[in-house]
This record gives C-alpha cells, structure tokens and sequence, in this order.
C-alpha cells in the first residue's frame, strides 16, 4: 500500500471510528446512551437463543461489534490460527464482518469454536481495573458536588454542566461494562457466509443508526461493521426489535430528562446579566421536556404513518409532528446554550465559588 494511501485510510478511520463518536458523545449524548442500551438489550437476546453454547455478554458484544471477520485465505486451503497476529497480507484478504446467524450457524455444525472471555479481554484496549478507575472518578466528583451543595458552596454553571454528563457516562458504562473496547484485529473465519451485497456504508445511514433506526442488512452482507451499529435481528427472532426499542427508548428517555435536570441545579445561581440567567432556565427546563415529547411525538407519528393506524393516532399525528420537531429544536437551542453559558461565565464566578469543602463539617468528629 502506497504511504499516502497508507495515511489517508489511518486518518479516515481515525476520523470515523474516534472522533464521530466523540463529537456525537459531547453534542447529543442521549443518543450515545440509546445505542448503548439497544446494544445492551441485544446482546441479552444473543446469549438467549444459545445458552447451552458458552455464550457470555462479552461474546455477545465481541461478535456483534464485528469480531469475526470473513477471509479469503492467501493459499487456498491452509489452515490458519485465527489468533496468531499476521499481517494482512500472510493471513488472507478480509472479505468482511460476520452477523450473529452466521456465527450462530456454525456453532451449531461444530465448525466454530468461541474463544475464551480472556482470549478477549487480551484484544481489548482497557480491563475491569481501568473502567474501576474511570466510574470511582466519576464517583467522587459526583460526591464532590452534593458536598457543595451541603457545604452552601455555589457550582459553577461548568461543574453543572460537567455533572449533567458524568450522569449519563456512568449509565454507558454499565450498559458497555463487558464491550471490548478498541479492539483492533478480528477473528478471521474462513468459512463461506453469506455475502450478497458487501456494499459501502453511507455516512446519512449511520447518521440515522445514531438516531435509533435499525440497519435492514445484515453484518454479513457489509464491508466493515457501521459506526453505530448495535446488533441485526435475524427473522427468527419475532417480537425481539420492537422490545429492545420500546425499552431503549424508555430507559434512554428516563436518563435524558435527569440529564437536563441536573442545569436545573444552577436555578439561582449568579450569572452576570439577568438575561444569561433567563437563558439558562429555559434551556434547562427545554432540555428535561424535550426527551419526553420527542419519544411520544416520535411513537405518534410512526402509529400516524402507518396504514391501519389506530383512530388517535390520526387525529393527533400532525400535531404531534409539529411537536417533535419543537421538541428538537428546543433541545439543540437548549444544548448549544447551556454549553455556550458554561464557559462565558466562568470570567465572573463568585468567590465562594472557589473556595473548597471542608469535609470536617460533614461527618462528626471529636
């Protein structure tokens, strides 16, 4: 591979793979939240329908994230270790990711056995100890600032901000506790799977995976596993995709609203013009509501689109219409305020605001 085409598809992935996710993590992390609980639910129905085959959740997450890859091998019927660690070119050209009945299919003719849950965690980027170390920081600043609040010590509009966010960072990661994470060199299979599009992913498609629509194709039928891709259901698997959406988006819709909830915590705090502070309330109050009326305009309109819709859903499927779209609008007026807010005020804190706790005034002491 020529070195400028070597750069350009290490940047590209870094872009797609690294950055995508963070941008979208920062602006709408309700939706990080939804793909992660989908994800979630998934893997409980993968581990479901094998259980007497040693599936675990981390297996689960490993095969549905695209751990297993199809390869043409480099000599037509050698055997390969597929966790010896080649270069490309020695084990075979990468066809693409397997899907879940693919894996399913060859578990039950014997001719795939699944590794073991260290042979996985050795692929992945972090262990239990460093997710530990992550979710006790989280902890303590979270305990942090209910001792200021105790302490009648003020937060500042950015510690509110930052508290909103560990709320949601600690709901992902229990939902992502047993996901690898970053792991870079799949399983290959040599095996023939199904391979009838084996197409590019658009970027607008995974755009609306982010936004909860399922992918129709299998992760077999796909050159690389989506960005935001959390699991097919294949067609045994009957009442599973409306479930695990209902419970996404019921769970994902409870976490949003205490996640714009906690701006409501800078209420009364000093802000230097009145209009910053009339701005802050709407935008918190905009970012607690709007979850709720995008999930139940979003749930009306779909009942509205379709053909034998029920009688309500007709009557209200315009207004209702009209009220998502409100409703999205005033969440990313209410988000581009909030974080805007954060670091405009941070050049006219009060005083208290840097004063620190005195944890001896909260615990009794001799």
């Amino acid at each position: 591979m020529p070195l400028q085409k070597w750069c350009y598809h290490k940047f590209y992935t870094l872009l797609r793979d690294r950055f995508v996710p963070f941008v979208a993590a920062l602006i709408v992390p309700e939706l990080v939240l939804g793909w992660a609980i989908r994800h979630w639910f998934m893997t409980g129905e993968i581990v479901k329908r094998r259980p007497n085959r040693g599936l675990t959740r981390k297996h689960a997450f490993f095969i549905s994230m695209g751990g297993y890859h199809q390869f043409q091998p480099a000599i037509p019927g050698a055997l390969t270790n597929p966790f010896t660690d080649k270069d490309e070119g020695d084990i075979g050209k990468p066809c693409g990711p397997v899907d879940v009945d693919d894996i399913f299919e060859l578990l039950d003719t014997g001719a795939l056995w699944l590794p073991t849950e260290m042979e996985i965690e050795d692929r992945s980027k972090s262990d239990w100890i460093a997710k530990s170390i992550v979710l006790l920081q989280i902890l303590w600043f979270i305990v942090q600032c209910i001792a200021r609040k105790l302490g009648n010590l003020p937060l500042s509009e950015l510690e509110v901000v930052t508290l909103s966010y560990t709320i949601i960072n600690l709901a992902i990661y229990i939902a992502w506790w047993d996901k690898p994470q970053n792991v870079t060199w799949p399983v290959p299979l040599f095996h023939d799977v199904r391979s009838e599009w084996r197409g590019r992913i658009r970027w607008w498609v995974e755009a609306l995976a982010l936004l909860g629509f399922r992918y129709n194709t299998p992760l077999s039928a796909m050159r690389r596993t989506p960005t935001f891709y959390f699991g097919h259901s294949p067609k045994e698997w009957r009442g599973v995709k409306h479930g695990v959406e209902f419970a996404a988006a019921f769970l994902t819709v409870i976490v949003g609203s205490a996640f714009g909830a906690v701006h409501l915590l800078a209420w009364s705090s000093p802000f230097p013009t009145a209009t910053m502070l009339y701005w802050w309330r709407y935008s918190s109050i905009a970012l607690t509501v709007s979850p709720v009326v995008v999930l139940l305009g979003t749930m009306t309109v779909i009942k509205y689109l379709e053909k034998s819709g029920p009688l309500w859903a007709r009557i209200w499927g315009f207004p209702c219409f009209l009220a998502l779209i409100a409703g999205l609008l005033a969440y990313v007026i209410g988000r581009a305020t909030t974080l805007i807010l954060a670091f405009r005020t941070l050049n006219s804190l009060p005083p208290e605001a840097f004063r620190t706790v005195r944890w001896t005034d909260l615990f009794p002491h001799i």
